[in-house]
């Protein structure tokens, strides 16, 4: 006779364990594929404004200020990108519980921790940030400062990267996504 003591917390959860774990890796592949989408729009943005930034450079404005202008723009649009991020899983959390059936185990005292707030809120800083200065930090030639356009530079290839890395996701993820159909279905 052998003994084995389980919680009741996991008592509950193992026969979902496994596709909490599956849902898991699909939120998180989703995650860099948003992070890597807003790179390339920051990116695209940048290449954009090159000609403003040239203006001001010719203007004398020092490039730790264009640094600081860049890091400031890219803070605001993290902090309300997570934000309307948060208040969009606060939305979904209330309908999805009031849509579900009766008797669901946790449903009801289900809500967004603190901790899921300020793992958004660091995400949305960090990509935002990141991919708002690597613009900024790209050797500027003299050619770029009087707006020309160079050919293959480092911009150029971080934002084909970030395209296929962004493809790459997608297709995992709609892997992802049919195995854990069919996983569910089972």
């Amino acid at each position: 006779i052998r003994l084995v003591v389980q919680s009741l917390r996991d008592r509950q959860i193992h026969e979902v364990k496994l596709a909490s774990w599956m849902l898991l890796g699909a939120v998180g592949t989703l995650l860099l594929l948003a992070c890597a989408n807003v790179a390339n729009l920051l990116l695209a943005r940048a290449a954009a404004r090159r000609g403003e930034w040239a203006m001001r450079a010719a203007l004398g404005a020092t490039r730790a200020r264009l640094i600081r202008q860049m890091l400031s723009e890219s803070a605001t649009l993290g902090i309300l990108g997570g934000a309307a991020g948060v208040g969009l899983a606060f939305a979904l959390l209330r309908t999805f519980i009031a849509i579900a059936p009766e008797g669901t185990i946790g449903l009801p005292q289900a809500r967004i921790d603190t901790r899921v707030l300020l793992f958004a809120l660091i995400a949305s800083l960090v990509s935002a940030m990141l991919f708002g200065l690597a613009p900024a930090l790209d050797n500027a030639r003299a050619e770029s400062l009087a707006g020309g356009r160079t050919i293959g530079s480092s911009n150029a290839r971080l934002r084909r990267a970030l395209i296929a890395v962004q493809v790459a996701l997608s297709m995992v993820l709609l892997a992802g996504a049919s195995q854990f159909t069919r996983s569910l279905n089972r």
